[in-house]
């Protein structure tokens, strides 16, 4: 029992109180004797609160408890001397009364203390519901002293009488004290009865929930061991494709290895071509291009710079990586006379993208050479033996076209299609300048043609031309393929002119390339070999021409743009553009045509001074030309439709000949349906959108 409740006690029931730290009252002893304590100092409702609480010697209510006895004997120092006084009736008439007139304690008697009164009323009383009054006590010996407490008799009459005159003083004491309790949801001070409830509560909610969780629990579990199954199953499945992988790879890298092993010896076995190096005379302006076969017999072609040129700097990385490419064009040349497996490039790296674009191109420009000399494609295989450390670099852009700085570069090859893109140009502003690539040294110099093209569109194109001469007539190799069935066939010239072009571009600071390659081209002879078409002008094509145009792009020069002027035009179109333009212009270019005179297409043409159409010995040439699914010659020619119109509009002012005659009927009706012809347009074409309006001007302007 603690020290406040031995003082508290010792003031209520008038027992000697000690200030000793002993306490050798039993727990339910000292219990029972603060709840008894309590009833005589009349706070029995928070007794009844407090009771379970003081029974297990913790709780916030054994605080209140203590609280409510200390405040029934603190607040004056005469209600723990004086006790009133209680009326003399006895109990029973004091039970038979019904009802007890009790006052207000604010309100004051004029009896005084212990005077006997018929309402039970006392002056000042309010220190009465701080006592206990004891009647009398049974005398207590030192060896009950324990039980002194339960001992004590109490004056029931005395008793009743507080009791029902503090009862409404106490309820609302109660309700107050209530009101100053804290709300059951505070955590720090629940009651135990309002903690009771809650675990009820929640405990209901616990079992009412449990089978719920306890069937989440299991749909949990089943879930979990299926993940571990499914987990097991994928870590087997991995573990087997890793081992068949690693297996693979080891049996495949061996695989790698001899074939490598076989391919080097197939190579030192097979005959091979090797494009092996490049020289430039700064000083003459000569590059020469050097090839040996199977490593000992060598032979070279060599290039002439002639022209309005500034000083060539031949170490230029630049310049050399344009050389490097225009000698890739040139070894088609030397390669027809071995038509070997392999050809090794020494002379500069290539990339796997490189490489595959010139093995492309290889298979597509010598497919007429496969297909005439009855060769398999299994061969053309390009073999870089120069490290990537050695690259060339690429042109980057020079901001020419942004500077206002755009020109264009037109190679001329004397015929009728350069001339018209020359014509066609002539209609805009754009600055130009001639490109002639030749194949023999000396050949511009000794054709009074281009000397009188050149003079003619000099207030153009200035007083000279670009001149690149090649010579490819090595004796070496002349020998070496001398008396071999296979020959030459279908030459890439097209495409030397096209990175001839872009070596000019770079010397000469041009921005365009425009070449004169038509429609027409596209169209091969109708012949398959081997799964690829066969096209006598494969170089002049849309195919050739938009990957070399991306190609240069991307290794060669950025802002260079390569195109064909005339390639959304026909045949027919280009040849009466020319025509009309010639007879009605000033620049006349008839007189200066030039063909090579010697291919049955260059005879279609009365203006060389001969009417093909009474010469016989033509009439099978002209048949060959009509024949829409028959092989067609191995040369430029157009299309059997365009030969047909040809013939339909020759009509008009040759009738008479004996070849129209033969074939008048059949050239009427056919000729007729291709009209349209005349304006047909394709869309398929890298004209610079600035010069397409000028360059469709044929379409536009000619009709029927």
């Amino acid at each position: 029992m603690c020290t406040l409740s031995r003082w508290l006690i010792s003031l209520l029931g008038n027992e000697e109180w000690t200030n000793d730290d002993e306490n050798n009252d039993p727990p339910v002893v000292a219990a029972q004797k603060i709840l008894l304590a309590a009833e005589k100092a009349g706070v029995s409702v928070v007794t009844h609160l407090s009771a379970a609480a003081l029974t297990s010697g913790a709780g916030v209510e054994v605080c209140e408890l203590l609280d409510a006895l200390s405040a029934a004997v603190v607040c004056d120092e005469k209600y723990c001397t004086t006790p009133p006084e209680y009326p003399n009736e006895p109990v029973e008439t004091l039970e038979s009364c019904d009802e007890l007139d009790v006052t207000d304690d604010e309100q004051h008697s004029t009896t005084d203390t212990g005077e006997l009164t018929t309402t039970l009323e006392y002056d000042e009383d309010e220190a009465f519901s701080r006592w206990v009054v004891v009647k009398e006590e049974n005398q207590v010996v030192d060896d009950d002293k324990e039980n002194v407490m339960i001992h004590t008799d109490i004056d029931p009459v005395a008793w009743e009488l507080e009791r029902r005159r503090m009862l409404p003083k106490l309820h609302a004491v109660f309700h107050d004290k209530l009101q100053l309790r804290p709300t059951e949801s505070s955590w720090r001070v629940r009651s135990w009865r309002v903690r009771l409830d809650l675990i009820q509560d929640r405990s209901g909610s616990i079992v009412a929930g449990q089978e719920g969780l306890r069937c989440e629990i299991a749909q949990v579990q089943a879930s979990r061991q299926k993940q571990a199954d499914q987990l097991e199953r994928y870590e087997k499945q991995l573990n087997h494709h890793f081992l068949r992988s690693r297996r693979l790879y080891h049996e495949n890298t061996a695989r790698l290895v001899k074939t490598h092993s076989e391919m080097q010896s197939v190579q030192q076995t097979e005959a091979f071509l090797t494009f092996e190096s490049i020289q430039f005379d700064a000083e003459l302006r000569v590059a020469t291009f050097q090839f040996h076969f199977c490593g000992g017999r060598r032979f070279q072609a060599t290039m002439n710079l002639a022209g309005p040129l500034q000083h060539v700097d031949g170490t230029s990385a630049v310049v050399r990586n344009a050389l490097l490419h225009i000698g890739l064009c040139i070894l088609p040349w030397f390669w027809m006379g071995y038509n070997c497996k392999y050809i090794h490039i020494e002379a500069g790296y290539l990339n796997s993208e490189q490489v595959h674009f010139w093995e492309e191109f290889y298979q597509d420009v010598l497919s007429e050479y496969l297909y005439l000399h009855g060769l398999d494609r299994n061969r053309l295989h390009i073999v870089v033996d120069v490290p990537a450390s050695e690259a060339l670099p690429v042109l980057p852009d020079r901001k020419l076209e942004q500077q206002g700085k755009a020109k264009v570069l037109v190679p001329l090859g004397g015929g009728k299609d350069s001339l018209v893109v020359y014509q066609l140009l002539s209609s805009s502003d754009m600055p130009c300048a001639w490109l002639h690539v030749g194949d023999q040294p000396q050949e511009f110099e000794r054709s009074w043609r281009f000397k009188k093209i050149v003079e003619m569109t000099q207030n153009r194109t200035g007083a000279s031309a670009f001149r690149f001469e090649h010579n490819m007539d090595d004796k070496t190799w002349e020998r070496e393929v001398a008396g071999t069935r296979y020959q030459p066939a279908g030459h890439p010239w097209a495409a030397l002119v096209a990175f001839d072009s872009v070596l000019a571009a770079i010397l000469g600071d041009f921005t365009h390339v425009a070449v004169g390659n038509e429609r027409s081209a596209n169209y091969g002879n109708n012949i398959v070999h081997e799964g690829r078409s066969v096209n006598h002008q494969y170089d002049k094509s849309f195919d050739f021409e938009s990957r070399a145009h991306t190609y240069i792009r991307k290794y060669l020069v950025e802002d260079l743009h390569y195109f064909s002027a005339l390639q959304h035009l026909w045949e027919v179109q280009i040849a009466r553009t020319f025509a009309n333009r010639s007879l009605e212009d000033s620049e006349n270019f008839l007189p200066v045509f030039l063909s090579c005179n010697e291919a049955p297409d260059a005879q279609l043409l009365e203006i060389f001074g001969e009417n093909l159409f009474e010469k016989q010995s033509m009439f099978p040439e002209f048949l060959t030309l009509l024949d829409e699914e028959g092989v067609k010659p191995m040369e430029c020619v157009g299309t059997d439709s365009e030969t047909w119109l040809s013939l339909y509009l020759a009509l008009q002012a040759h009738g008479h000949c004996t070849f129209l005659k033969i074939h008048e009927r059949e050239i009427r009706r056919k000729g007729a349906e291709l009209m349209h012809l005349l304006s047909d347009y394709n869309s398929e074409h890298l004209l610079p959108a600035f010069l397409e309006p000028t360059l469709c001007q044929p379409v536009m302007s000619l009709g029927p």
